[in-house]
């Protein structure tokens, strides 16, 4: 059986090729708007769907997130203080810059109903480029995003 190979070169959502060694060695290139990487898809499983709409409204409020999707009928199993649980929740899905991960995770923490809630992010490899350009715009730069507005 022969081994499959990767491609040295991906495009990312520019249609700009991309070295995949230049790909594994930045998870930014910030020589490019919008570039490989620049963006990240939040996962967040919550309670119930008006903590999703808090929590939702919240960060794009802040312009921690550009976007806020609102997934119920969620079944998750999991194992929490030494039992399984099967319980129904709802899906959050948020889109954001890389630099705002951080500040999106504690203000989840800050709002969210578990003790130790889901809060994952996934790197956007790519996407339609007008898009991303829009996730651009409505989030705020790190020095202005969650301070008051005045």
């Amino acid at each position: 059986m022969k081994r499959k190979r990767f491609p040295a070169v991906f495009f990312d959502n520019l249609g700009d090729s991309v070295p995949v060694a230049k790909l594994l060695a930045s998870p930014c290139r910030p020589d490019k708007v919008n570039a490989v990487m620049d963006f990240r898809l939040l996962y967040i499983t919550t309670s119930k769907i008006e903590e999703a709409r808090k929590i939702g409204t919240a960060l794009v409020e802040a312009r921690l997130v550009a976007c806020a999707n609102i997934i119920p009928g969620l079944e998750s199993i999991y194992w929490w203080q030494g039992s399984v649980v099967n319980d129904s929740e709802v899906l959050l899905v948020v889109k954001t810059r890389a630099e705002h991960v951080e500040a999106v995770i504690d203000k989840v923490k800050e709002l969210h109903s578990y003790t130790c809630p889901c809060v994952v992010a996934m790197p956007i490899l790519a996407g339609n480029p007008d898009y991303m350009r829009w996730l651009e715009t409505e989030t705020a730069d790190v020095e202005t995003a969650n301070k008051p507005a005045t």
